[in-house]
């Protein structure tokens, strides 16, 4: 290997180039009441990369955790109008 290549790969590691990226993050909830379960699964995500950057998703109040979710990859893949 070249030394130039070695210094590109050097930079790129250390910039993370070839690390896995942050698209969503997710912010589960847990009830104020005592007698409600432990925790109460996902209440809103925040797209942090790609075409919705910057989207803010919440889960209704009846909404299945797994529609909500679906609807979250839906919205980092970058399909328009879910919110």
């Amino acid at each position: 290997m070249k030394r130039i290549d070695r210094r590109l790969r050097c930079l790129e590691t250390s910039r993370g180039v070839y690390e896995p990226g942050l698209s969503i993050i997710i912010r589960t909830g847990v009830p104020s009441a005592s007698d409600g379960p432990e925790g109460c699964g996902p209440v809103c995500a925040t797209i942090v990369s790609g075409p919705n950057k910057g989207m803010w998703l919440t889960r209704g109040d009846s909404e299945p955790e797994a529609a909500f979710l679906e609807r979250v990859d839906q919205a980092e893949r970058g399909c328009p109008a879910l919110s």
